[in-house]
């Protein structure tokens, strides 16, 4: 496993998009693998990933915690491979996306920062306790540096 950290969003392209066509993309991705998704309108958690993403070892205890932590807001949970569509749109995995009721984005970044990427390191528990006290921070974090893998 390397223990480099590298910059999540190094090329700036989260800062070019706007948040619903960011939204958009990702929910289009879901849509073309379960066309029922888009009539369930609950917020969601999505688990941005690849496969071969050395990183995906070191955020798993953070994402088993963030699950709890979503199933008991009533949040759906949907694990989301990074395709070539959605390489333009996603710099680095891992990543998660979180949507409101409404479908508007709510959190878009890693789950943590540093070498272990770690509940300690992030702010993604934050923002699922604000969603349940009915604010949403609409927040895209994408000066990070920890262990992240490049999509492109």
């Amino acid at each position: 496993m390397s223990k480099k950290v590298v910059e999540f969003d190094p090329q700036g392209i989260l800062a070019l998009q706007s948040h619903q066509g960011i939204v958009a993309a990702i929910l289009a991705e879901q849509n073309a693998r379960e066309p029922e998704f888009s009539r369930a309108q609950r917020a969601t958690l999505f688990h941005l990933r690849q496969d071969k993403c050395h990183c995906n070892v070191t955020s798993q205890s953070h994402i088993e915690t963030l699950n709890t932590q979503a199933q008991a807001l009533g949040m759906q949970i949907i694990n989301l491979e990074i395709t070539n569509n959605l390489k333009s749109v996603i710099p680095s995995t891992p990543a998660t996306l979180i949507i409101n009721n409404a479908g508007e984005l709510a959190y878009l970044g890693p789950y943590g920062q540093g070498f272990a990427c770690t509940e300690k390191t992030g702010v993604v528990s934050a923002v699922l306790n604000n969603l349940q006290k009915g604010f949403n921070s609409a927040l895209v974090l994408n000066q990070a540096k920890g262990c992240y893998c490049a999509t492109s």
